[in-house]
């Protein structure tokens, strides 16, 4: 996103200001074309603008299954045969279609990418350099006092997963249902995605972070004017069907979900 910005002691803006004013004064972008990453300790927060054209990349895991006639009993004697003589007249085994499905082999984890450009409003420093090590910091691991690596992210929390295992058998043997969320398996860096008014994800991690400098640099401190980051991100847990209704606000905006469907 280019801005233009004409010669301050020419310019008054319509809302009393000078144009050189701070940038929220000079920028005045609707919540909708806004995107953030909020940690939930809440010293880390980086907002950008959604870009004109982004993606949400979302996997389905299935792999080939052999040996599902083996499985069925009568059957095992018969496949094993036919597959002989198919080895033989025909140079090799020709499988039965019915008894060669997929098999569905686990969920998989939300992606995107999120661009936030920072450029130099009142000095490079705090503006463009500052923002741009705190990103990169978040995707390194600290070191404590014996030299041993930090996780740059969520920690599960032993003791709660543990109560979690406990409600989890309990309920199965009862017919109850495990209450809970992700708040009280996790301590460390959490991080909440957020996109316009639309999408919102939480917990998440930072998985890449990538930064194109721009070869301009401010008189004086040699720092650059603007960069560009490319921060990607990924859910921390496998994404279930109750996950995308709720962060992308489903009900809210009159998307029928499974709930709604079922009539609970």
């Amino acid at each position: 996103m280019n801005y233009l910005i004409t010669d301050s002691s020419a310019v008054s803006l319509p809302n009393g200001s000078s144009a050189n004013s701070s940038k929220s004064d000079l920028i005045d972008v609707d919540g909708m074309y806004k995107s953030s990453i909020v940690s939930s300790d809440g010293e880390d927060r980086f907002e950008g603008y959604v870009p004109e054209d982004f993606s949400f990349d979302l996997a389905n895991n299935w792999d080939p299954i052999g040996g599902l006639g083996d499985a069925i009993p009568g059957l095992s004697a018969i496949t094993g045969s036919l597959d002989q003589v198919s080895k033989r007249t025909l140079g090799g085994v020709q499988p039965f279609k019915y008894f060669s499905p997929q098999t569905w082999n686990g969920p998989s984890y939300l992606s995107l990418t999120l661009p936030f450009e920072l450029n130099n409003w009142e000095s490079s420093a705090s503006d463009v350099l500052d923002p741009m090590v705190s990103m990169m910091r978040l995707v390194t691991p600290s070191t404590d006092r014996l030299g041993r690596l930090q996780v740059p992210g969520p920690n599960p929390i032993k003791s709660g997963l543990e109560q979690y295992a406990d409600q989890a058998k309990s309920s199965s043997e009862s017919g109850g249902t495990v209450s809970g969320d992700y708040t009280d398996f996790l301590e460390g860096k959490i991080f909440k995605c957020t996109v316009g008014n639309f999408f919102f994800m939480e917990p998440c991690v930072i998985t890449n972070v990538s930064a194109a400098v721009d070869g301009q640099f401010e008189h004086g401190s040699g720092l650059p004017m603007s960069v560009v980051m490319n921060v990607q991100l990924q859910s921390y847990y496998p994404v279930s069907r109750e996950d995308i209704e709720a962060w992308f606000y489903a009900s809210r905006n009159g998307i029928a979900t499974s709930s709604d469907q079922s009539g609970t």
